[in-house]
């Protein structure tokens, strides 16, 4: 119903929403691999984090289709960024007590086989 009022905007919006949600996810799997070392649990954790992800992606337009309908767009895409803040501190405030190595952000692939 949101796209019947925003026009071509909705598609917009979703565009860069899908974005950052795909952004995110490679960030994600940086950080995953510098904290297992070993990758014994690589399809454990795919599982887990694909599974979450889209109960997101089946639970995120339900709601947002909620908040729409009773209070409008603009406060929809308050409710919607919230949630990515959140997640954008918690990240920020974890990954500052890793250590990333120059070397290893220019050849991850040789820090990971000589750990």
């Amino acid at each position: 119903f949101i796209g019947f009022a925003l026009n071509g905007w909705f598609l917009v919006l979703g565009f860069l929403a899908s974005i950052g949600d795909e952004m995110s996810l490679v960030s994600l799997w940086a950080w995953l691999d510098q904290l297992q070392t070993k990758h014994n649990e690589d399809g454990l954790l795919n599982g887990t984090l694909v599974l979450f992800d889209d109960f997101g992606w089946a639970i995120g337009p339900i709601f947002a289709g909620l908040l729409y309908v009773k209070f409008g767009t603009s406060w929809t895409v308050l409710a919607s960024a919230l949630p990515i803040f959140i997640v954008w501190l918690i990240s920020f405030f974890m990954t500052k007590k890793i250590s990333v190595s120059s070397q290893s952000m220019q050849h991850p692939h040789r820090v990971r086989h000589h750990r």
